[in-house]
């Protein structure tokens, strides 16, 4: 017979299905429309495209440049006041050398550039051909600062034969991109199609960086807690054991 804390725990499991059995049927989902469309790792066909039509002022969200400030104070860690006035915002740039910028924001005072890196490699004088490349284009526009940015997962520092002698800073999706998705968010509460827009970027940005945990409630989840784990293990290596014993049987009956 069965021990009883083996019972319980099978009870408890029991009851854990039921609950996320009813979760889904009152609707909660883990269903992603952008996620659909590319898949999360995707640097130009889901991130670029994404960021760039949120941070751009003329975009169909019709809302200005309010998210753009908002990627300047938070992201970019820039002073609104100090940032001029915006002259450009582009998304893959091209540089002298047929590169391409992932996003440059370019005002009275800053010529930004912004590369991105999802799960790609950092190639040979990149980020050095970037700065190399606004310099010049702000010397002939009399910009004064010109700044460099490496935008990661987790804000991992770039390759040194991509950036060379250049001084760059580090920015991240699972922070900075992250508190920028929900502070937009936060201005647009009542824009439904737009509140939703953030919430599904904010999955993905959650999926590259190890955050998401679903909507629905999750076994693995469940099995971790500290009163469950010990007696998963338990019954995991005993049902390994069960599955030889099991084969061994089924080798047998086909010899007879």
């Amino acid at each position: 017979m069965l021990d009883e804390k083996y019972i319980n725990f099978f009870e408890k499991i029991r009851l854990f299905k039921e609950e996320q059995k009813k979760q889904k049927q009152r609707g909660l989902n883990d269903y992603n429309m952008v996620n659909v469309v590319r898949k999360e790792n995707a640097e130009v066909g889901m991130h670029s495209n994404v960021i760039y039509s949120l941070i751009n002022p003329q975009g169909l969200h019709y809302q200005d440049d309010l998210f753009l400030n908002k990627f300047i104070t938070i992201v970019l860690g820039e002073k609104i006041e100090n940032f001029g006035s915006i002259l450009s915002v582009q998304a893959e740039e091209l540089t002298f050398e047929n590169r391409r910028i992932d996003f440059t924001i370019k005002s009275t005072n800053y010529y930004i550039g912004i590369e991105m890196k999802i799960d790609a490699n950092d190639l040979n004088n990149q980020i050095n051909d970037y700065e190399v490349d606004l310099i010049t284009k702000a010397k002939n526009e009399n910009i004064e600062n010109v700044v460099i940015y490496y935008l990661t997962k987790d804000g991992k520092e770039a390759a040194q034969h991509s950036c060379k002698d250049v001084t760059y800073k580090r920015i991240s999706f699972e922070n900075h991109i992250l508190n920028w998705i929900e502070n937009c968010q936060k201005e647009v509460r009542n824009i439904t199609n737009l509140n939703e827009a953030f919430e599904n970027y904010k999955d993905i940005v959650k999926k590259i960086t190890n955050k998401y945990e679903g909507r629905v409630m999750s076994l693995e989840k469940e099995l971790l807690k500290n009163e469950n784990f010990g007696l998963a293990k338990e019954i995991s290596e005993a049902f390994q054991k069960a599955m030889l014993e099991y084969k061994e049987e089924q080798i047998n009956l086909i010899m007879i």
